[in-house]
């Protein structure tokens, strides 16, 4: 009886990784191109200064993920922290998450 039972939260906990991760490759597109687009249209950016930008995001995403003597691990949550303690910007509050079905309807 527990090796069904293992198996079958091994198969939950693989399904759900499996969702999250579809969640975060759909998410994470939307916001950089958000990003990218409020710098264009605010701030005129053109393709150099976005393209350094992208490349400066890759590069903070490398640190993240590889750290150096240098540099210690961090990842996005303190990233979060930082700019709320530092700066008073609280990205959850600022951008709640609004999340539809496909006929318009919030989720909540």
């Amino acid at each position: 009886m527990k090796a069904k039972t293992s198996i079958n939260t091994r198969s939950l906990i693989r399904q759900k990784a499996v969702i999250y991760r579809q969640a975060a490759e759909d998410l994470m597109p939307q916001a950089l191109a958000f990003f990218l687009w409020t710098m264009q249209l605010n701030y005129g950016w053109g393709e150099k200064r976005l393209r350094k930008l992208v490349d400066d995001l890759h590069e903070t995403d490398h640190l993240m993920n590889c750290p150096s003597p240098m540099h210690h691990r961090f990842n996005s949550l303190d990233c979060e922290k930082m700019l709320k303690d530092k700066y008073g910007i609280d990205i959850r509050a600022e951008f709640p998450i609004v999340v539809e079905d496909k006929k318009g309807q919030v989720i909540k």
